[in-house]
């Protein structure tokens, strides 16, 4: 009687469906072989996508977004970081110049409060024009100081606004400078227009408002307008006028 694999039920025990050689020998039958595995050629294994794998294309898109949106993180802070860093030069060149028109100011208000009588003795000439005198070369010292001050304000070296913005005011404060050291001369300098003082105060003002940076911090427009606006008791910027 045969089993399913058509061996006979004599067959010497072990042989099973697949005889040894041995038994393969007796009844005549060929060597059984394994099959040869073929192997793919080594540039075929190496072409063909590892299991699991992304494809090139996939990996390349992701690689663009993740690069794209890096480089848009890192201008987006360069931003930020250069508006801040606007607002902060403002912040420090208006406090500069703030400081200056004081002086400026003590001084105007120093000379102003020298007075003569309608029919002054050569005596009250003589001590008013020594209280003139004093007052200019004190005012002259404080002022330029004051301009040193506003020179030492550092910018970052693209913020050229923000260079002529501090130019155009030292060349103001340096004609008051200039005015006062005249009057510590000769107090009669000191009164009458001064043509010097008037042009870079203007121009000084248009030179600060252009450097104010876009959404400018709350007290930075308040206070340029502060040191450039008129008031109706004295002329900011300019000389004494009597």
């Amino acid at each position: 009687m045969s089993d399913s694999w058509g061996m006979s039920s004599n067959s010497p025990p072990g042989d099973g469906p697949f005889p040894s050689p041995a038994a393969q020998q007796r009844q005549g039958l060929p060597p059984f072989e394994n099959p040869p595995v073929e192997t793919p050629p080594f540039a075929a294994r190496a072409a063909a996508p590892a299991s699991g794998a992304a494809p090139a294309s996939s990996r390349g898109t992701r690689l663009l977004f993740w690069g794209g949106l890096v480089l848009m993180l890192l201008a987006a802070t360069a931003l930020i970081v250069d508006w801040a860093s606007r607002n902060y030069e403002m912040s420090q060149l208006l406090t500069a110049i703030e400081a200056s028109e004081a002086q400026m100011a003590q001084a105007q208000d120093g000379i102003i409060e020298v007075e003569l009588p309608p029919d002054p003795s050569p005596e009250q000439i003589e001590k008013a024009g020594a209280e003139l005198r004093s007052i200019s070369a004190a005012g002259s010292d404080a002022v330029a100081e004051a301009g040193l001050d506003v020179g030492a304000v550092a910018f970052l070296p693209w913020h050229a606004d923000m260079v002529s913005a501090q130019s155009a005011y030292r060349a103001h404060n340096q004609a008051w400078v200039d005015y006062l050291a005249k009057g510590a001369k000769d107090p009669q300098d000191l009164f009458g227009s001064n043509n010097a003082i008037e042009p870079t105060w203007r121009r000084a003002e248009f030179q600060v408002r252009e450097a104010v940076p876009p959404l400018a911090w709350p007290d930075i427009s308040q206070r340029v307008d502060e040191i450039f606006t008129d008031d109706a008791n004295s002329d900011p910027g300019g000389s004494v006028d009597v």
